[in-house]
């Protein structure tokens, strides 16, 4: 096993951390509090600079036990530090501070001779919507999001959006009459019914639709999915989750929703069923199925290494 000295940054993006398993540990023991915040501005302060808005990553950065991780394209595998974690998303903090310095923040006396509105709403745009991960979620999302795995350049991303989203709240909470109304939902970015029913609709607020790309877009080994619909096209549903699982345990997806998995792979490989019944499997362990289909895929990806 291999530790964080030997990792060198350009490697960031192929290096998967997995903690599934030390979610479920933190949770049973009572050290993530699972009930609704009252809040969604809670937070914890480590160091006392850094705000952590996940409350698993958190615990996860102050544990003794190594996380561990494996390349995605070497496979070699790896026992990562937590402090070293930490490391990694404080530096992505403080950039995404320093970005919204550059970028978003105005004084006092450049507020009162601009266009307001437009400023408010290039902010809403970022916080709420277009200015996280891919550009599917704003900043906002640092405040709910939950990992079973993290690549180490999406750790530093992460913590990049936490520090714009820091500095946008202690923004917004300086300047109140100008941004009054910034947390209400009824910004033109939010969902709206079809043009020819918006006469008789209410008009939907919320989040965009989350984006289903192509399968091979969540795999870092775009070669692996023709592998997979060989070998798992048409399977059975509670297959098919095994491998999604194995998939992620070897280090092979890139971090994405349940949904975006669920959608995407049962797409290519034409597999149906529920939401419900995948997020459900994807937390349970069949070993009987994982492992087999763990080996067969490691097998396959040390193969096409030799070649």
């Amino acid at each position: 096993m291999k530790t964080m000295s030997k990792i060198k940054e350009k490697d960031f993006k192929n290096i998967c951390c997995f903690v599934s398993e030390f979610n479920k540990k933190a949770e049973q023991n009572g050290e993530v509090n699972l009930t609704p915040r009252e809040t969604d501005s809670e937070y914890i302060e480590i160091n006392g600079d850094v705000n952590v808005y996940s409350q698993h990553l958190a615990v996860l950065f102050f544990s003794i036990e190594p996380i561990r991780a494996q390349n995605s394209i070497t496979l070699e595998r790896y026992e990562i530090n937590p402090k070293d974690l930490l490391a990694i998303y404080t530096e992505g903090y403080k950039e995404g501070v320093k970005q919204f310095s550059d970028e978003y923040r105005l004084t006092m006396k450049d507020l009162t001779t601009i266009d307001t509105e437009n400023h408010v709403e290039a902010l809403k745009a970022s916080y709420f919507h277009n200015g996280g991960w891919m550009s599917l979620n704003g900043w906002v999302s640092a405040k709910s999001t939950v990992f079973s795995s993290f690549t180490l350049e999406r750790l530093k991303e992460f913590g990049k959006e936490s520090g714009l989203l820091s500095e946008a709240d202690k923004y917004i909470k300086l300047n109140p009459t100008i941004f009054k109304d910034f947390h209400a939902t009824n910004d033109k970015y939010s969902e709206q019914p079809e043009p020819q029913a918006q006469a008789h609709t209410q008009i939907k607020q919320g989040r965009p639709k989350t984006i289903i790309h192509d399968a091979s877009y969540y795999l870092y080994n775009k070669e692996l999915l023709q592998f997979l619909i060989d070998n798992y096209s048409n399977v059975k549903a509670h297959i098919f989750n095994q491998l999604i699982k194995a998939l992620i345990d070897l280090g092979q997806l890139k971090p994405a929703s349940n949904k975006e998995y669920k959608e995407a792979f049962g797409n290519a490989l034409n597999i149906k069923q529920s939401q419900t019944n995948f997020d459900n499997a994807i937390k349970n362990d069949a070993t009987t199925i994982f492992e087999p289909i763990k080996t067969k895929i490691t097998t396959y990806l040390e193969q096409q290494r030799v070649v």
